[in-house]
């Protein structure tokens, strides 16, 4: 076991994250949102959240095999894909004092689920 924990390189394994997180925040911070007009159209839930972070959530859940995942996205995945999007900030505060969350304003109108998760 030792010796499994020397082999592994976590190193490589924490550029290739890095790396896909900045892939995911790059498409989160391009993204458009969703803007509400009074009713939900059909698949709105699927169209607010950028794919690449759809796709990541859904390996993360179901396994990296793209073949075994249909083409449908789990309520779970979009839940999950909307909660990190809301929660998304582009920069930490220096302030560690502070704690609180500066959310995109696009996200605090386009996404009322949160009020009912509390």
């Amino acid at each position: 076991m030792l010796k499994q924990a020397m082999e592994t390189d976590y190193e490589g394994d924490a550029l290739i994250l890095a790396k896909a997180a900045r892939i995911v925040r790059e498409d989160i911070f391009r993204s458009c949102g969703f803007n509400f007009s009074g009713s939900f159209p059909p698949d709105c839930q699927k169209n607010s959240v950028p794919a690449n972070l759809k796709s990541m959530v859904t390996m993360l859940m179901k396994g990296a095999d793209l073949k075994d995942q249909d083409c449908t996205d789990s309520q779970a995945c979009l839940t999950a894909s909307q909660i990190i999007l809301f929660n998304c900030k582009k920069r930490a505060r220096r302030d560690k004092q502070y704690q609180a969350v500066d959310h995109d304003i696009r996200w605090k109108l386009s996404h009322p689920y949160h009020s009912t998760l509390a």
